[in-house]
């Protein structure tokens, strides 16, 4: 855009602010070489002398080398230099007519002077100084000639014509460059315009492309957060129960199957909620309440021991609660799958540049450098979660060693955290 801008910008050059395009000057030199056609035509019906031999030949080839430099003007460089030069070889030529018609009783050949003025204008591309001190200089010269030529008997008259007429000449090439330079302009406005509408419908396009992965990217997420998540502790509960059964321990068993009943509704609860969230705005709930419900379930359906300590504050936007009690489920799941783990601990506490949670087991470890891109998912999308949230998550291990999960938000601001609030009981509904 800044490109297109300049070389719009290109346009109005310091010393040629109205500058009309080979064609244009073309035509405007065309037109212009009517004034010098007209006057021999005039010159030759009105000047019998003028048909003789040998007047006819050079006067024929004074005109003819006159129009052949109004035709060869729109080809001359851009230099002030050539522009002088053209100028000066016209007016000699102009002159050198004077010579051939000076026995005429008609100046009408001064006129030429008022298309030269005329041509500076076009030739200076519309600086109207330089052209305006030519036409003066011009001017001066056809009195000198007049009356060199004619006396002063009739130069108040001769100049009422003249001084009108290069006048008049003067502004219809003035106006004519305009006109040339205000429709070049908005060409160059509607290029301009154009390349920025195609550029704006591929940045479009691209929102889009990015709109779609990002919406599929948090799909997943919810996905696995939701119903893989509570399906894979809804099956290590059932594995439990037939562990149980095989063993005659039906107390127990019935035990787990009523835990596997309530977690089926909370994953239900949880799909449900993330349903609405895609729906609705950021709710404020209560995370310490729901990280310490997850951490009974997994004590209750692993028997492990788990530790914790709780300590953020009391209500978080959507988002960052998201984001913690997703990182706890995900981490103690993980435990239960794959750590071979004795005990956990789970700290969650507030810190002086932000939220920070730490699941750390006991188990066999494993290198997390390993595992990237082989089918782990959860912390995958754990990872998103965080970057989303604006904070980040770290995973610690190594083989032998147990493993920790630490996940760092930063504080919401007084204005997020006084936003609507619902109770825990509204926002599961």
């Amino acid at each position: 855009m800044n490109q297109n801008r300049s070389t719009i910008r290109q346009s109005n050059h310091p010393v040629a602010p109205y500058t009309a395009s080979q064609p244009d000057e073309r035509w405007l030199y065309l037109l212009m070489l009517l004034v010098p056609e007209a006057i021999f035509g005039w010159l030759l019906y009105s000047t019998p002398a003028l048909r003789t031999l040998p007047k006819l030949l050079v006067i024929t080839t004074l005109f003819g080398l006159h129009g052949a430099l109004y035709l060869l003007a729109p080809r001359l460089p851009r230099w002030r230099g050539w522009q002088i030069h053209y100028a000066i070889v016209q007016a000699t030529l102009i002159f050198a007519m004077l010579l051939v018609t000076s026995a005429t009783p008609q100046p009408m050949i001064l006129l030429l002077y008022a298309s030269l003025a005329a041509q500076m204008v076009a030739l200076f591309q519309g600086a109207l100084r330089p052209a305006i001190s030519a036409a003066a200089l011009f001017l001066c010269i056809v009195v000198v000639d007049y009356v060199a030529f004619w006396g002063w008997s009739a130069l108040i008259g001769f100049l009422l014509v003249t001084l009108p007429l290069t006048a008049f000449l003067m502004a219809l090439v003035y106006l004519y460059l305009r006109q040339t330079h205000a429709r070049q302009e908005a060409q160059q406005l509607l290029t301009a315009l154009e390349a920025a509408h195609q550029q704006l419908a591929a940045y479009a396009e691209r929102v889009e492309d990015l709109t779609l992965a990002a919406e599929r990217q948090r799909l997943a997420r919810e996905l696995h957060d939701t119903l893989a998540q509570g399906l894979a502790g809804l099956l290590l509960q059932l594995e439990a129960v037939e562990s149980h059964l095989e063993r005659g321990n039906t107390v127990r068993a019935q035990g787990i199957i009523r835990q596997a009943m309530t977690r089926a509704r909370r994953t239900l609860a949880d799909a449900r909620r993330a349903i609405d969230d895609l729906r609705n705005g950021d709710f404020l709930l209560d995370v310490n309440d729901n990280v310490g419900a997850e951490v009974e379930r997994f004590c209750a359906t692993t028997g492990l021991a788990c530790h914790h300590e709780l300590q953020a504050p009391a209500r978080l936007p959507l988002a960052l609660h998201e984001t913690i009690v997703r990182t706890v489920g995900e981490g103690l799941a993980n435990v239960a799958r794959h750590a071979q783990a004795r005990q956990v601990w789970v700290t969650l506490r507030q810190e002086a540049q932000g939220i920070v949670l730490v699941v750390r087991d006991d188990g066999i470890g494993f290198d997390p450098a390993a595992t990237r891109g082989n089918g782990h998912y959860g912390l995958i999308g754990l990872a998103e979660r965080a970057h989303h949230a604006g904070g980040t998550l770290d995973v610690a291990g190594a083989p032998g060693m147990g493993t920790t999960l630490t996940l760092r938000l930063p504080l919401p601001t007084p204005a997020v955290t006084n936003e609507q609030s619902v109770t825990k009981e509204q926002a599961y509904a």
